[in-house]
């Protein structure tokens, strides 16, 4: 080999070292057709956990299932049979006392259609007692017993009003309701003994000085002063009482102020 050969070998080798190395660097920074997919990994690799963290993130945990008992009980046939024995009772009790209520009007002497009908009646009046008891309950509350009880006799006051006084003691009287008001004591040295009434004397009515009589069933229409006016249009307060003594002598006792007798009175269910 020459002395020129030798000496141009080195700069050949430094040459092609050059542009290897040139191209080396080339395919690292722009990549070649087959660096695709090594790009696409490495570029993948950062997403796949964001991607997993957003779903944890949005996602709820996962529940563990149990053998949880239904919120709703299905009754058993036991059950089923209780609550039909029960309902049938209850059907059964209501129906011997309507039956009763109609025996106990027709023993007055009303007929069984008359009887039929007036047990009708009663039934309405209790419906609507039940209405308007349920009414106050819901806006005073459990404990308004005494708005109650005047609810009740604002009813029964329009009841006296729509029927006969007949009709109006037989649905009481069925209903195994007060029908009649005794004198219960009679102090020796009181009014009522110098009027002559005696322990048991029945008071049947009372009327003002004009004659117009109202008839007592229960305490409460001896509470009611305006029961006496309200069927025949007076104002005047009771003054005249009609007793029925223990021999069914009837009497009138003339005395307005009866507060001042100084006895006690009683209410029966006869």
């Amino acid at each position: 080999m020459s002395q020129e050969n030798r000496s141009q070998s080195p700069l050949r080798i430094a040459f092609v070292l050059g542009l290897v190395l040139v191209i080396a660097l080339v395919g690292i920074f722009f990549g070649g057709p087959g660096d695709d997919s090594s790009r696409a990994k490495v570029q993948s690799v950062p997403v796949e956990p964001k991607e997993v963290a957003s779903l944890e993130a949005v996602s709820p945990p996962p529940q563990k299932r149990t053998q949880a008992e239904p919120l709703v009980k299905t009754p058993s046939l036991d059950d089923l049979k209780r609550k039909e024995a029960r309902r049938e009772r209850l059907k059964k009790k209501a129906k011997e006392k309507r039956d009763r209520s109609i025996s106990r009007i027709a023993s007055l002497g009303h007929n069984s259609y008359e009887a039929e009908r007036i047990q009708k009646l009663w039934e309405a009046v209790e419906e609507k007692m039940r209405i308007e008891r349920a009414q106050i309950k819901e806006e005073l509350g459990p404990l308004a017993f005494s708005e109650m009880r005047a609810a009740d006799r604002a009813i029964l006051n329009d009841f006296f009003e729509d029927v006969s006084i007949e009709e109006y003691e037989a649905a009481l009287y069925g209903a195994e309701k007060a029908t009649t008001v005794r004198l219960g004591t009679v102090e020796g040295d009181s009014m009522a003994a110098e009027l002559g009434l005696q322990q048991g004397d029945r008071l049947l009515s009372w009327c003002d000085l004009q004659g117009n009589c109202s008839p007592i069933f229960n305490l409460d229409d001896m509470s009611d002063l305006h029961r006496a006016s309200q069927r025949n249009g007076t104002d005047q307060d009771p003054a005249i009482f009609v007793f029925e003594d223990s021999n069914g002598q009837v009497f009138n006792v003339e005395a307005p102020n009866q507060k001042n007798w100084n006895s006690s009175w009683t209410g029966h269910v006869e």
